[in-house]
């Protein structure tokens, strides 16, 4: 039970992660829509800035799916827990 206990332990981390990092996305999302509105084609900053923005949203997209992996090996570790349980 123990083993299961901290498996439902990181499920609510993962679920906690996940909702930080679509918050984050939406952030930056907003972001990049305010400096496309309002700066010039040629603003190197503007350039540099969105360059940055997407890099992190690369980073989170790989975080995002990470957490993903992680749940389907939790998953597939609680499968013959349970169906021993049965």
């Amino acid at each position: 039970m123990d083993f299961l206990t901290r498996l439902r332990i990181r499920r609510d981390q993962r679920d906690h992660d996940r909702a930080d990092i679509f918050a984050e996305a939406n952030e930056i999302i907003n972001m990049a829509q305010g400096i496309m509105a309002t700066a010039h084609p040629q603003n190197v900053q503007a350039q540099n800035m969105l360059f940055a923005l997407q890099q992190r949203l690369l980073i989170l997209r790989r975080e995002f799916l990470e957490l993903d992996w992680v749940e389907e090996y939790d998953m597939e570790l609680e499968r013959p827990i349970w169906a021993r349980a049965r």
